[in-house]
Order: structure tokens, then sequence, then C-alpha cells
């Protein structure tokens, strides 16, 4: 996706992927893995295919892992629509923290929970919701920021756009 490990402090902020995103084991649409305390995914969305080779890989729609040291995590203000994964793969059953996923949204067939441990994500506002609902969901995706706009340009098949979306 866009970065591959986010460590302490580390802020996504009003950032998109569309591009195909491949790995061995561990994919994710904006982050492939988040081990540091205090990190976040804000106002941003995927809308990239993400794949691995192995069956036993971890791809999320946004994030692939979530690691034991990843403390305070806030997912907040975006959406996937992505190849229907998750907004998380797997969340460590170590992890201390409580991983957050707010007012986000993903067209995936599997639910926004994490898939291979007992460890949950805290769902504030987060569902899946269909494609069509998720078109023109600026206002929704907008709680925290002014970063999106509804695409009335069709330059995002319909979807929320970032507002420097449409110069490109």
């Amino acid at each position: 996706g866009i970065v591959a490990r986010m460590v302490d402090g580390t802020k996504i902020l009003a950032c998109y992927n569309k591009a195909v995103i491949y790995s061995q084991r561990i994919a994710g649409g904006i982050a492939g893995y988040i081990s540091g305390k205090n990190c976040s995914i804000e106002s941003s969305f995927n809308q990239g295919t993400v794949c691995a080779k192995t069956r036993t890989s971890h791809l999320g729609g946004l994030v692939a892992q979530i690691s034991s040291t990843a403390t305070n995590t806030l997912i907040r203000d975006c959406y996937n629509v992505g190849n229907y994964i998750a907004f998380v793969a797997t969340v460590s059953s170590n992890n201390t923290g409580t991983p957050t996923v707010q007012n986000s949204y993903s067209t995936g067939s599997i639910l926004p929970v994490v898939t291979d441990n007992a460890k949950p994500l805290v769902l504030k506002s987060a569902k899946q919701v269909p494609e069509d609902t998720l078109r023109g969901y600026a206002d929704v995706l907008n709680a925290n920021y002014d970063y999106f706009l509804d695409d009335t340009e069709d330059v995002n098949n319909g979807y929320s756009v970032l507002c420097y979306h449409i110069y490109e």
C-alpha cells in the first residue's frame, strides 16, 4: 500500500491507494503492518486490489496486521472498496491496546473484524455497506476533517474523493 510499516506516532492523513498490492504474506491497501504506539490512518481510502502468494496470508483492505506492540491505533473516517477485504486482517492476540476503527466503511463481503484470533477491534460507527450506499458519502466521512468531496465529476466511480483528487 502506501507504507510497509507504521512505527511510533506515524500518521497517514488524506491518502489513497488504487494500485494492485502484491506480497508474499502481509499486504494492506494503506499499510502492511502497524507496530508503533499512537499510529493513525485518517481520511484515507483503498480502492486497489490486495493479494498475496500464500493462503495463510494476512490481507487487509486498509491494514494487514496490527502487532502486539501497537497501542492506541486509530483508523478513522476511511473507506475500502478494494477486492472485498476487511479493514484489518489481523490483530495480535497479545496486543494490550484497543485498536479502533471509527466512522469507516467497507464494501467488502468479509465483515470488518479480525479474522484469525481472539483480539477484537473496537468498531465505532464502522461497518460494511453496499457499494451504492457508499457513493456520495463525503458528508459522513468528514466527521473530523473536511478532506472528502462527493465525486460529481465521476473521476472515482462515484465514490468520495479527496479534495485535491479532482485536480489530478
